[in-house]
């Protein structure tokens, strides 16, 4: 399965390990190592996520423990990460944002 992870969402990844990383260095290492693994298992098993019901079919999200939700749609070959998120946002507005 190929990892496509659109351009938005690597200025979000970039953004929200500087912030963690200004008040703890070695949690924004965690992050980006849990976002490493989120990835690797999310293309090995991509069902494993949640099947949400916003206005994209098949949409899926998956919650990486203390840290963001990521949000991707799979396809026979394919892995395609739309967004990272944290989950006290209106996330229906945020995908909807994101997805237009």
């Amino acid at each position: 399965m190929r990892l496509i992870v659109k351009s938005p969402v690597w200025d979000d990844l970039r953004e929200i390990g500087q912030h963690i990383a200004k008040q703890n260095p070695d949690a924004a290492d965690r992050f980006f190592t849990a976002t490493k693994e989120a990835f690797d298992l999310l293309m090995r098993h991509p069902g494993v996520g949640r099947l949400r019901s916003f206005s994209l079919a098949g949409l899926r999200s998956w919650v990486v423990p203390g840290f963001e939700n990521y949000f991707y749609l799979p396809t026979e070959t394919e892995l395609h990460v739309l967004a990272v998120l944290h989950g006290a946002r209106d996330l229906p507005k945020a995908l909807e944002e994101r997805l237009d």
